[in-house]
């Protein structure tokens, strides 16, 4: 009896021992994700777009909904600049900085326009 309890407690740990292996690599290749609302002169801007960039290099985008929120999933760890375009193309002047970890990063964008701008 004392054997197969011995070897229940091993096969047991064992288990554990992959299981938070496992769990350890799912959290190494992580994504993060960001969003949060675009604002133009304190109002939310609808469907303008999120772009991602990491250095000179585009990641990927995002369309705001009609009420200005927008999500981007799926980024790998590390900075990143956040570039806003209206929805006529037109890039906002400004860029937003994020640093972008394994979980949801809640970043809202605030433009302000002078009269005349754009």
């Amino acid at each position: 009896m004392k054997i197969l309890s011995r070897s229940l407690a091993i096969l047991l740990l064992a288990g554990m021992v992959i299981a938070v292996g496992t769990s350890c690599n799912a959290w190494k290749n992580a994504k993060g994700s960001v969003g949060g609302t675009v604002y133009v002169n304190h109002r939310p801007e609808g469907f303008a777009t999120v772009q991602l960039y990491q250095g000179d290099t585009y990641v990927k985008q995002e369309r705001c909904s009609d009420t200005g929120h927008y999500m981007i999933r799926d980024i790998d760890p590390g900075d990143y600049t956040l570039v806003v375009l209206n929805a006529r193309g037109v890039i906002y002047p400004g860029e937003t900085l994020v640093q972008i970890g394994r979980k949801f990063e809640q970043v809202d964008i605030e433009i302000d326009i002078q009269a005349g701008g754009l």
